[in-house]
């Protein structure tokens, strides 16, 4: 358990709070002209946020569970998916399309002891190469893919429908 300065807990700090501060300040620069190429935001989240039925928004701050598959990353991520389709509308009106995207199981240094045994174990073996999970995202980044769909949960190229709990316009509400 890290708390950030301000005191929030640390996964909901990076995953959550840092891309909603980084999209609002840089909105007037992403901004695009009717009729243009518009800009695109993709926020990384990942397929844990499918085990989440529910977000307690009120426990993001300060949750019960760090650790495990159901724990703080996870609602970070549901929260950032839920941020995500909350801000798709009022980002179209200005040339923007935003999508969370999940680039799949990922060989990276975050299969580490903080992981699961499972997945420490089997992680190294099924799991792709960065430059493989790389080109998913820049794939799905293009703002011609998946139709021009903005507000979407993608994996493996495709739109899916990710957290319960994030497709709900109330938790979008509460948490933006």
């Amino acid at each position: 358990r890290r708390l950030s300065a301000p005191g929030y807990e640390s996964h909901l700090a990076v995953n959550t709070l840092a891309p909603y501060v980084l999209i609002t300040g840089l909105r007037p620069l992403l901004s695009r002209e009717p009729g243009t190429m518009p800009s695109m935001i993709v926020n990384i989240t990942s397929g844990v946020v499918n085990r989440e039925k529910a977000l307690d928004v009120d426990a993001l701050v300060d949750p019960p569970q760090i650790g495990g598959l159901t724990g703080a990353y996870a609602t970070s991520k549901v929260a950032l998916d839920s941020m995500t389709r909350g801000l798709a509308d009022g980002l179209r009106a200005d040339g923007i399309l935003i999508r969370s995207v999940d680039p799949g199981g990922t060989k990276t240094p975050m299969i580490g002891d903080g992981v699961p045994l499972p997945f420490r174990i089997l992680g190294p073996l099924v799991f792709k190469t960065p430059d493989k999970s790389a080109a998913d995202v820049v794939a799905s980044a293009s703002p011609e893919a998946l139709e021009g769909r903005t507000g979407v949960f993608v994996a493996k190229q495709r739109v899916k429908n990710g957290s319960k709990a994030a497709q709900d316009p109330a938790t979008q509400t509460r948490v933006l």
